[in-house]
C-alpha cells in the first residue's frame, strides 16, 4: 500500500489521493479588526473560539455580533463551504485549529484572529472533510512547521499556503466528512445527556436534603414523614489526620496511601495511588469519608469516599461513620453543605476537629438514609456511564482520524 491512500477507507473508493499546496486549493483572507466599541451589536461574526473549539459552525451556534459597513460585509464575508483556521494564539498548539462553516446566512463574517480559506472550486474541496483532515497530527505538525513566534505563535497566508495536503474525489471527502460528523453529534448528544444529570444530581442534593432551617426535605420519597434529628457530626464520627510514614514505598507496600493530588483523579470513590505501605497503627477502615484538612483545595468541596483500607498524608482527614449510620448519606450530605463553609476562612483555609465535632446536622431515620444515599448512587453510576462512553467514543474517533486521513 501506498502512502497515497490511507489505511482505513470505504470499500467503495480505491483512488490514490492527488497532493496538493494548500495555496492551489484555497484563497486565503485575514478577518476583520475593529475597536471594541463596534463589538455586541450588528452583524454575526465568526470569532476565534468558535473556530477553536467547533469543527462545524453555521447561522444557529455564531452568538457574536459586530457593527459593520456593507463594504466589510463583501470584503470579510462568510459563505457555505467556507474553511477557517485560527491565526495566532498565546502557544502553537492552538494555531491553525481548523472549522468549517455550514450556513446560509450571507451577512455573516470573521473575525481578525482567524483566517478564511475559500475553495477556488468547489466542485472538487468539501470544507467539513479539510476542518477534520488538518486536525490530526501529523497535519497539526506541518502547521506548527510552518508557523512563526515570536510574542505569540502565528500562521499567515504565505506559510500556509506552501502546506502540502491530500486531495481524494469530492464523493470520498464527503463520504469522510459525514462519518465523522455523526460521531461528533453522538459525543454531542452524549456530554447533553451527562449535564442533564449532573444538573439533574444537583437538583436532588438541593432538595433531598432539609433547607432553610426546615427538619424535613421538600423531595421526599412517599413512604417517610418523620422529621429530621439535628444532632452533632462529632457524635457519629470517627476524626481521624493523615500522618507521614516513615517508609514509604511503591514497590512492595500493601496498604494504599493518598496524597491531596488523588482526590483530582476521581469524583466519588478514592482507590487509585501509586504510594503502598506496610502496615502500621491505626489504619482508616474502608468506607471512610476522605477530604483535605488545609490548604485551597477545602474549597473545592473534593470530598470522597475511601474503597479500601488505606492510610494518608498529613494534609488530609477522614471521618469513619459509626455503625448505625449509612456513610453515603453522610458523604452526599457533606457534599451538598461544602465543607469550605466551617473551614477557618484564613490566607490558609483549614478543617480540623474543632469544626467537625459541633457541626450540626440533620439526619432522618437509617431506613430513609439508605433510600436516599442509594438512589443518588443510582445517580452517579449513570454520570460516570457516560463519562466512560464519551471517552470510548472520543478514543474510537481518534483512531480513526489517525487512520483515514494520510
Amino acid at each position: 500500500m501506498t502512502n497515497n491512500v490511507p489505511k482505513l477507507r470505504f470499500p467503495e473508493f480505491n483512488c490514490e489521493w492527488d497532493e496538493k499546496y494548500f495555496g492551489d486549493l484555497f484563497s486565503i483572507k485575514n478577518g476583520l479588526n475593529k475597536g471594541k466599541d463596534y463589538f455586541g451589536h450588528g452583524t454575526p461574526i465568526l470569532n476565534y473560539m468558535d473556530v477553536n473549539q467547533n469543527v462545524y459552525n453555521s447561522e444557529d451556534n455564531v452568538k457574536g455580533c459586530v457593527e459593520v459597513t456593507p463594504e466589510e460585509i463583501d470584503k470579510y464575508g462568510v459563505n457555505n463551504n467556507d474553511l477557517f483556521l485560527t491565526r495566532t494564539s498565546e502557544t502553537s498548539d492552538e494555531i491553525g485549529l481548523t472549522s468549517t462553516y455550514q450556513g446560509n446566512n450571507s451577512e455573516t463574517v470573521f473575525s481578525g484572529f482567524i483566517l478564511r480559506a475559500r475553495p477556488y472550486k468547489l466542485n472538487i474541496i468539501d470544507s467539513l472533510f479539510y476542518a477534520y483532515y488538518l486536525r490530526t497530527s501529523n497535519m497539526r505538525n506541518n502547521i506548527i512547521k510552518y508557523s512563526s513566534i515570536t510574542t505569540r505563535a502565528l500562521i499567515n497566508s504565505s506559510n500556509l499556503s506552501k502546506i502540502k495536503v491530500k486531495l481524494p474525489s469530492i464523493e470520498e471527502q464527503e463520504k469522510i466528512a459525514s462519518f465523522l460528523l455523526d460521531i461528533d453529534q453522538k459525543i454531542e448528544l452524549l456530554h447533553d445527556k451527562k449535564e442533564e444529570f449532573i444538573e439533574f444530581k444537583h437538583y436532588l442534593l438541593q432538595n433531598l436534603f432539609p433547607q432553610n432551617g426546615k427538619t424535613a426535605p421538600i423531595l421526599r420519597f412517599t413512604e417517610y414523614h418523620d422529621e429530621w434529628k439535628i444532632i452533632k457530626l462529632g457524635n457519629i464520627v470517627n476524626i481521624r489526620s493523615g500522618e507521614s510514614p516513615k517508609n514509604l514505598l511503591s514497590n512492595n507496600g500493601t496498604i494504599p496511601y493518598f496524597k491531596v493530588d488523588h482526590l483530582n483523579s476521581t469524583s466519588k470513590y478514592l482507590q487509585d495511588t501509586e504510594y503502598y505501605i506496610h502496615p502500621m497503627e491505626k489504619i482508616v477502615p474502608q468506607g471512610s469519608i476522605i477530604f483535605p484538612k488545609r490548604g485551597m483545595s477545602i474549597l473545592q468541596n473534593k470530598i470522597r469516599i475511601l474503597k479500601q483500607d488505606s492510610y494518608m498524608d498529613t494534609n488530609l482527614m477522614t471521618l469513619t461513620i459509626k455503625p448505625t449510620y449509612n456513610n453515603e448519606f453522610i458523604y452526599y450530605y457533606l457534599t451538598k453543605e461544602n465543607l469550605s463553609k466551617i473551614a477557618d476562612a484564613t490566607s490558609i483555609p483549614q478543617l480540623n476537629n474543632k469544626h467537625i465535632n459541633p457541626y450540626k446536622i440533620k439526619l432522618p431515620k437509617i431506613e430513609e438514609q439508605c433510600k436516599i444515599a442509594s438512589f443518588l448512587s443510582f445517580v452517579d453510576k449513570k454520570i460516570d456511564l457516560l463519562y466512560q462512553e464519551i471517552e470510548y467514543v472520543e478514543e474510537y474517533k481518534k483512531g480513526l482520524l489517525q487512520k483515514m486521513f494520510i
